[in-house]
């Protein structure tokens, strides 16, 4: 019993952030991240913890009123019958930059494989994409953040990557890169670089700089789709290159073993 003048444990909901201050999808992701440490290290003073995405640059009615739903499993652990209160602005944003910047890859991980997991349609579609094309291949994954992320993170040049890409396949004969990337362009220079090598799936590229999930026309579901889909792809490969880039970062917790090179760093 919860004794005279001491509050009754509440349910921790994690929402999306919302009108001019939007967040990407794994931003968005290292904030669950973030919020399910805190719940984690602190369950006694916490009755349960929710995601509920009902807004925001990925949101699509027609397909749910949730859609953290439309890429993971649902989180909602705890008592359902219990008062709940929502993470504020300030506190969600302050779990997704300890995620970005402070967390031990281990521990994320960890938190990872209990709560944060691709829903069975994402996990099938990576699987026809590996057993189509990587089969007893190499494989090196790239993801290329180009697009506006110079704001945050110096610009990596196309040659430094593909270098990279060329250390990473090391002495491996039968070897393939995965491209993973909003940029078109460097899309392209990969495949100039490593003709017959490539593999990256068809979805809406920037050509002009501009960030994909403002101008993207497949709509709200199919941009997050394919950007899930495509981490859990990097995760599943044999060696990692990436740009500072959240979806790059997640994709090493879904894999906590899988090597990886990081050619920049957030400002």
């Amino acid at each position: 019993m919860v004794g005279a003048g001491v509050a009754a444990p509440e349910i921790m909901i994690v929402e999306c952030r919302k009108g001019p201050d939007v967040s990407g999808l794994f931003s968005e992701v290292a904030a669950v991240i973030g919020a399910l440490d805190h719940f984690d290290r602190w369950r006694g003073r916490y009755a349960g913890i929710r995601v509920n995405f009902d807004d925001g640059l990925y949101y699509d009615g027609s397909v749910g009123p949730n859609w953290w739903t439309y890429y993971f499993e649902p989180i909602d652990v705890g008592e359902a019958a219990a008062p709940a209160r929502v993470v504020d602005p300030h506190y969600h944003d302050l779990c997704a930059y300890r995620v970005e910047r402070s967390m031990p890859r281990p521990r994320a991980a960890a938190l990872v494989q209990r709560f944060v997991r691709p829903a069975p349609h994402v996990l099938h579609i990576a699987a026809a994409v590996m057993q189509a094309e990587w089969a007893g291949r190499h494989v090196v994954g790239v993801h290329y953040r180009g697009t506006d992320k110079w704001e945050d993170a110096p610009r990596v040049p196309y040659a430094a990557a593909a270098s990279a890409i060329d250390e990473a396949a090391g002495s491996a004969r039968d070897w393939l890169v995965f491209v993973a990337t909003d940029e078109q362009p460097f899309l392209e220079y990969i495949r100039a670089r490593f003709p017959g090598r490539v593999c990256a799936r068809p979805m809406f590229r920037a050509t002009d700089g501009r960030p994909i999930d403002v101008t993207n026309d497949d709509g709200n579901y199919q941009k997050g789709l394919d950007a899930v889909v495509d981490c859990v792809l990097l995760s599943r490969t044999n060696a990692l290159v990436r740009t500072a880039s959240n979806l790059s970062l997640c994709a090493s917790f879904f894999n906590p073993m899988l090597p990886q090179r990081l050619l920049n760093r957030e400002r």
